[in-house]
């Protein structure tokens, strides 16, 4: 391969790796990469299991569904990570950590192998790459050179995904515990906040939604009702049904949700969040609150939110008689078909259609969610 053109695709491979958000696209990115620059049938990533002190294999070419998982010093990789050493084999069957039981149940002939390690910037083991069956001859010491330029992008990347994932889990966990010392003021919606973070990456999925849009939803759901802090106990916890008073001082918790997290900085993909959401209440007809903003003008997570709120008002106790328009209520969960029957007439009036068909469409998935949350046995 061209020098020229070798150094073109060790750039593009940096310029995805470091741009990547999505752990599973971000594996994926480095194998293809690997094999194209290595030239080679196949390669594996395998991340180390410090506690385990095993290699486990994040993604491996040709095996999707399938996981490897080997002790640190066992076969060929566990030997590279054992020793932290680049090597290549290109007679396996001579090597007395090659295990062939592998390939002979899955019909495969390894005929060579190198192996790299994934070393962070203080010299930690973080996983190890290898590559299998190189196309053009035997692997040699350019190999291992092009190898080595793979190996320092692929560590730099790594370490900041980590760093990332490490910042992002801490305000997750952050963002948990102030919504859960804001339930602690109304215990029986205890959960709530994270009922709806499930349903609704529930159907997100469902609807494809890309990594940004998906992480939006997440934020968006488990902040929703944070304004609540804001209202006043003797109304949050009110029993019985609000005054009209009462009732316009409860609604302003969307306000409240909007104004709070307008005061933090958010990262791209994730300025619209106050916004979302704030906007959670709002209706496909325009009778919403607090903007009355209508149809499409409503943003879709705003609109998939809106559903699942319903959904899990709707299928968990509250201290105040809930409806269905013929103001015939109980504070206890209502029976699924009953509120399957609610999400029907309201389509279209306040809950987005497409949303609540989709709903519809995986009623079954949703419901076994449904129960695994609540803790209820599974049904026959």
């Amino acid at each position: 391969m061209e020098k020229q053109l070798i150094i073109q695709k060790l750039l593009d491979m940096a310029r995805l790796l470091n741009g990547e958000e999505d752990i599973d696209r971000f594996f994926e990115l480095i194998i293809v990469h690997i094999s194209n620059l290595l030239n080679t049938e196949r390669s594996s990533f395998f991340l180390l299991d410090t506690e385990r002190k095993e290699l486990w294999s994040k993604v491996a070419e040709g095996l999707k569904h399938t996981e490897i998982r080997l002790p640190v010093g066992k076969g060929i990789a566990g030997r590279c990570a054992r020793t932290a050493q680049p090597f290549f084999v290109n007679h396996p069957d001579s090597d007395p950590d090659f295990d062939s039981s592998w390939d002979k149940r899955h019909g495969y002939s390894t005929q060579n192998v190198l192996c790299y390690p994934i070393l962070g910037r203080n010299g930690q083991l973080k996983g190890v790459l290898q590559a299998i069956n190189k196309k053009d001859g035997p692997f040699d010491s350019n190999d291992l050179a092009l190898a080595s330029a793979c190996a320092a992008e692929i560590a730099i990347a790594l370490e900041n995904y980590q760093l990332l994932q490490a910042v992002k889990q801490a305000f997750k966990d952050f963002a948990s515990a102030l919504v859960k010392t804001m339930e602690a003021k109304h215990p029986i919606t205890a959960g709530h906040s994270q009922r709806v973070t499930a349903y609704t990456l529930f159907l997100v999925e469902k609807m494809g939604l890309n990594f940004q849009e998906t992480e939006l939803c997440h934020y968006a759901c488990l902040l929703h009702d944070i304004g609540k802090i804001a209202i006043p106990d003797s109304i949050l916890t009110k029993p019985g049904r609000f005054s009209e008073q009462e009732k316009k001082v409860m609604e302003d918790h969307a306000i409240w949700t909007r104004r709070i997290l307008e005061k933090v900085r958010w990262p791209n993909g994730l300025e619209m969040l106050p916004i979302v959401a704030s906007s959670h209440h709002e209706r496909m007809d325009g009778s919403g609150y607090p903007e009355g903003l209508c149809g499409e003008d409503i943003p879709l997570p705003s609109r998939i939110m809106a559903v699942t709120d319903v959904f899990d008002a709707l299928t968990s106790r509250r201290d105040y008689p809930k409806y269905d328009g013929q103001h015939t209520g109980t504070p206890d969960p209502f029976d699924l078909e009953r509120v399957f029957n609610i999400l029907q007439q309201n389509k279209g009036i306040h809950l987005d259609a497409h949303v609540v068909e989709l709903l519809y469409a995986h009623r079954q998935e949703l419901e076994a969610l449904m129960r695994r949350l609540h803790n209820l046995p599974e049904q026959d």
